[in-house]
């Protein structure tokens, strides 16, 4: 199988139709950010409020992402994937049409339903594509269209006439990206046909789950990616809206530097793994970025504006993506779980990573600290101090194709 990944350009169709889906399933919850002075007076809820409606597309991640591991594993990823991403498609639609709280949280919880399914799941796509050494890098390029996404919809939301407008662009890049994935995924070399084999063989789910569960690797590392992931989201959330309170700038300036962060996580999604190999110990990686991205959660902001804050936001972008995207790869890197079990454990992970991304910020962190931005972005910058913590706890992890052989 080996010989059939390398010698074909397919899986980099693979990546592609990945990253296109979640480059368009998470640009409508990114839109939020940019829209929140819209939002919150016509709405009229508080920055609590609009924390919680922020979140709404991950909760889904929450409640769902163990169980589409499972069905991923039994039933194959581009079915549950297409079937998720068409019930999200129906919700990105309604969102244009919601006017109140109630509404527009139900159509972005529905939206992130997609979200769960491919993000618990990428791990094992590229696992069943691409050799041990590569998976790493594969996960980061798909993970890296979070990150455009974010840069194109805080980027240029602003510059949207009406919400409704803005809404309805979201619909379509939705719905492009789902005919793109179904017209061209495929499960797995050994299944290229247009329609997916199920198979209901293989060691029972049960079996399955508690091998997953007795893992203490798979908990440190949705712990892990949960603490990056929810300082991501302190900063991700109010950076538009603190920048206008704070240095005065307008919507449309503060949405155009915003995007500078979106930018550098992309740079850091691609570039992260491949960093890691370079250094060569996936440790001295973890605790360096988690510091890195500590300091950079809870600073960069204040930096003077011009070049200074431009680079401060990339290079706080670039460290926090490079980390997660290593970070999701992990349970599928253990010897013990592998891509055959990488659906269970991915989603177990994806659980864990997900609670702690929406229930840190918005339940916890946002109504402490209320309009008080600084004391926002330090507890964030704690979370990712405390990430780099728990990697210590890690064990040798392949680092690159030789390692991976090894």
């Amino acid at each position: 199988m080996s010989e059939e990944r390398t010698s074909s350009r397919y899986p980099y169709v693979i990546i592609a139709c990945a990253f296109l889906l979640n480059f368009a399933t998470m640009y409508p919850m990114y839109q939020l950010s940019s829209q929140t002075y819209k939002l919150m007076p016509s709405l009229n809820i508080s920055p609590a409020q609009f924390s919680i409606l922020f979140s709404s597309a991950m909760i889904p991640g929450i409640l769902f992402s163990l169980t589409s591991g499972v069905l991923c594993d039994k039933l194959g990823v581009k079915v549950c994937v297409t079937a998720a991403g068409l019930i999200s498609l129906l919700a990105v639609i309604g969102r244009i049409f919601a006017n109140n709280f109630a509404a527009l949280f139900i159509c972005m919880f529905l939206s992130g339903l997609v979200c769960s399914f491919l993000n618990s799941n990428v791990a094992k796509i590229i696992g069943n594509w691409f050799p041990p050494g590569k998976i790493g890098t594969g996960v980061g390029i798909v993970l890296s269209g979070a990150s455009a996404s974010m840069a194109l919809a805080v980027g240029t939301t602003a510059m949207f006439a009406s919400v409704s407008g803005a809404f309805i662009f979201a619909a379509v890049l939705n719905g492009a990206a789902m005919i793109i994935w179904i017209a061209f995924m495929k499960e797995s070399p050994e299944n290229t046909g247009p329609l997916p084999v199920i198979s209901l063989s293989g060691p029972p789910m049960k079996k399955n789950l508690t091998t997953v569960i007795k893992n203490r690797y798979i908990w440190i590392a949705g712990l892990t990616s949960g603490l990056i992931t929810a300082s991501t989201m302190c900063v991700n959330t109010f950076l538009p809206q603190a920048l206008q309170s704070v240095k005065g700038m307008d919507a449309v300036a503060a949405g155009a530097v915003s995007s500078v962060i979106m930018i550098g996580s992309f740079a850091g999604s691609v570039l992260g793994p491949v960093i890691c190999i370079k250094t060569g110990r996936m440790e001295t990686f973890f605790w360096t970025f988690s510091v890195l991205t500590g300091i950079g959660t809870a600073f960069a902001w204040r930096a003077p504006e011009g070049i200074a804050l431009i680079i401060s936001l990339f290079l706080t972008g670039f460290v926090s993506s490079g980390l997660n995207s290593q970070l999701v790869a992990v349970p599928v890197m253990l010897k013990e779980i592998g891509p055959e079990n990488a659906g269970v454990a991915g989603g177990f992970s994806a659980m864990i990573r997900l609670l702690l991304a929406v229930v840190l910020p918005s339940y916890i962190i946002s109504p402490l600290t209320g309009d008080n931005y600084t004391l926002l972005y330090i507890l964030g910058g704690i979370l990712s101090l405390c990430a780099g913590v728990l990697t210590l706890a890690f064990p040798k992890l392949p680092v690159g194709e030789k390692e991976a052989k090894s």
